[in-house]
């Protein structure tokens, strides 16, 4: 029996699987639990790395740099082509200006006149005006008024009340009569003022722009002076084309009858 026992725990011995941990714990080892974490070693850089970095530093200063440069550069070329692009628009501004100058049509009065019959007897005045432009001025009106008083003579006149339109070409002369009292022809014969003649001229250049010229003057004794007025005189182009327009004899009539 005793042999029986001992084979029996022979066969437990031998029949038996080992346990892992058993055989760990046999040889000196202990495995970790499953799931521990276990800090991760970091590594130092290597002194390649560490030579590197200042260089990487530097390279990024200098991309920065070169952008902001780049950008600078952009602007200051945007701004110096705005400013060109102004300076051609100015130009050809000036250019059609001055085209437009030397080309347009200017009319003006340049003078009173007596006009008689044909025994030479004083009928009345009339007004003379022409054109010292280069091109036609279109849709020339006229409209001419009398009145005794040079405090009733309007600041402006009414274009309703103007006559027909024409075309007047360069270096064309035309004239407008005004009617007169014969009561008042008469008075001027005899030596007396003859009140106010006044009136303005509208017309419109090959350019499409519009004008207009203020006249005025006093009749004298004898239709022989007509003094020019002291008001009734502007024009459009006064302000924007003052030095042009004297330029081209614009100056308020009035004379002396030759």
């Amino acid at each position: 029996m005793d042999s029986e026992h001992g084979k029996d725990e022979e066969s437990n011995v031998t029949g038996r699987s080992a346990d892992p941990s058993e055989m760990s714990e046999a040889v000196g080892h202990k495995q970790p639990d499953v799931g521990e974490d276990e800090p991760i070693a970091k590594s130092e850089p290597t002194e390649h790395e560490q030579e590197c970095q200042p260089r990487m530093r530097i390279n990024e200063k200098v991309s920065v740099i070169f952008t902001g440069v780049i950008a600078l550069a952009t602007v200051g070329y945007l701004v110096v082509t705005f400013c060109q692009w102004k300076a051609i628009s100015r130009a050809n501004e000036l250019a059609r200006r001055e085209l437009m100058l030397a080309n347009r049509a200017w009319v003006y009065v340049f003078d009173f006149e007596k006009i008689t019959n044909p025994a030479g007897e004083a009928l009345g005045i009339q007004v003379l005006y022409r054109n010292t432009g280069r091109t036609p001025a279109l849709g020339l009106r006229a409209t001419v008024g009398w009145t005794r008083k040079q405090a009733l003579i309007p600041v402006q006149d009414n274009q309703n009340a103007a006559g027909p339109k024409w075309t007047l070409p360069p270096n064309g002369k035309a004239n407008t009569i005004p009617r007169l009292p014969p009561e008042v022809v008469r008075r001027v014969l005899n030596g007396n003022h003859g009140g106010f003649v006044y009136g303005t001229l509208w017309y419109e250049d090959v350019f499409g722009d519009t004008h207009w010229s203020q006249f005025c003057g006093e009749i004298g004794p004898r239709f022989e002076i007509f003094p020019a007025c002291t008001i009734h005189q502007e024009t459009s182009d006064a302000q924007d084309y003052a030095g042009e327009w004297a330029a081209h004899g614009a100056t308020p009539a009035g004379r002396a009858a030759n």
